[in-house]
This record gives C-alpha cells, structure tokens and sequence, in this order.
C-alpha cells in the first residue's frame, strides 16, 4: 500500500469546506471510531463517507454515502483532517490503510488509530489517538490551529513523497 502522486496530490488553493471526515465503509462490524467519535461534541465541521454509516444512529447524521475511489482525491482535498480507524485484524501489525497516505498527498492531515502505523511508516511522527479524548484533544488542535495542521501535515508529505509512493514501493520490490 502507498500512494499515486499522479492522482494524490495537495491543491494548497483547495477550499477545504470540511473540517474533519472519515473515509471507509461500515459493514455491520464494531469499528473503534464508533466509540472514538461524538461529532456533537465538537464544534467542527464532520462527513464519514462510505457505505452503511447511516446505520449507525450516533454517527448517521454524518453520514454522506459511498464515494468512488476514483473520487477521494477531489474529496480529501476538501478535507481538513481525515481519521483513519485502522482495521482491527491488521492494526496491532502497523499495516497502513491506503487513505493514510492519499489523504498526506492530497493534503488533509490523517490522525490514525494505530500508533503502530505511525511508528512504522512515519517514524512517530502520524498523530495518532488511543481514546476519544484523546481525540478530541488531536481534533481541537489541528481543526482549531491551521498553522499547527499545515506545519505537521508538511512533514508527513514529505515523507509519503520519499517513502510512500508505488515507485518507492517497486523499487522494494525489486531489491528484494
């Protein structure tokens, strides 16, 4: 998993209309984010784009449906921070879910549930969170400070554009 910076990339005279989103489906499965996230204690701007959210009555008034792959980099661009709720299966491995680094690229700054991907593909530097307080507090600050957001997102792009691309992840391959 890495990322096309052909089709991800930061567009910094984006409107970024949405304050913070999820992306990823819900598919009758527990899912940390939805014990993570109470939007109607936050006075930001919240979307969770995917399919079957509107099953979940805490978080259906979010809910804005399925987006296309071939639409999340218009859409990530609109986006100011994107919490990735790593899969439970793969979490505690440090397996980095692709909208982690689409969304560095495309410019809206990722808070992950999985310090373990933040250590491993960005050497801790990926904020990541442990409880919804927790959060709350990430969310606060990087939706409440656009120059604390855009100084950590900075160094987060530039490690996705030296690490993380699927021309990095080919030349792995073929030094393997």
């Amino acid at each position: 998993i890495a990322s096309n910076p052909q089709r991800f990339t930061d567009d910094p005279a984006a409107v970024r209309d949405i304050d913070y989103a999820f992306t990823g489906n819900f598919w009758g499965h527990s899912r940390e984010l939805m014990y993570a996230l109470e939007p109607d204690a936050l006075p930001y701007s919240c979307a969770i784009f995917g399919s079957g959210w509107e099953q979940v009555p805490q978080l259906s008034a979010f809910a804005r449906g399925f987006v296309a792959y071939d639409d999340l980099a218009r859409l990530y661009r609109r986006i100011r921070v994107v919490i990735d709720d790593a899969n439970t299966a793969t979490k505690e491995w440090g397996s980095a879910n692709s909208r982690i680094f689409d969304a560095l690229a495309s410019g809206a700054l990722v808070i992950t549930n999985s310090p373990e991907v933040s250590n491993d593909a960005f050497g801790g530097v990926l904020p990541s969170f442990t409880s919804r307080e927790n959060l709350e507090a990430m969310l606060h600050r990087y939706c409440g400070d656009e120059k604390e957001r855009l100084r950590t997102l900075g160094a987060l792009q530039e490690i996705v554009r030296t690490r993380h691309s699927y021309a990095h992840r080919a030349l792995d391959l073929v030094a393997a």
